[in-house]
């Protein structure tokens, strides 16, 4: 979309720690690490894969060792790892914590994230209105 600009509306923003290693990116995918869990603010990093839980949208690049803003609901800023338009159905697109449109195999399970509200071409930035963290998806 020429001359468009992505504006964000979040309903709830939690902090999360990156403990990686590594920065994560701006407009990031990210899920809880299970091996931390019950850690206050959790320990969050990219997805291992596609099919695990996603816990929210880094707003900002979270420095390795800092605490960071996560946004968990309402519509975010992600970054698309393919073509995406309005309307289509968003899922994790695994460990580069990006969204895609490629919908789960018959019988397949895939990290639901929401609905896209614009269009983005590879790599661009996509207002997702998000699906309560931890949504999955198989496909029919």
């Amino acid at each position: 979309m020429s001359g468009y600009e992505c504006t964000e509306s979040p309903l709830s923003l939690q902090d999360g720690t990156n403990n990686t290693g590594s920065d994560i990116a701006d407009k990031r995918l990210v899920m809880i690490d299970p091996v931390a869990s019950g850690s206050f603010p959790p320990l969050v990093k990219l997805p291992t894969s596609a099919i695990v839980p996603i816990y929210g949208v880094t707003r900002g690049v979270l420095k390795n060792g800092q605490v960071g803003s996560i946004g968990v609901g309402g519509k975010l800023i992600c970054c698309a790892a393919v073509a995406i338009n309005p309307g289509e159905r968003c899922y994790s697109a695994g460990a580069s914590g990006k969204v895609t449109n490629v919908a789960p195999g018959a019988g397949a399970n895939l990290a639901y994230v929401g609905e896209s509200k614009s269009a983005a071409g590879i790599d661009g930035d996509i207002e997702v209105f998000m699906a309560t963290p931890g949504s999955m998806q198989q496909g029919a």
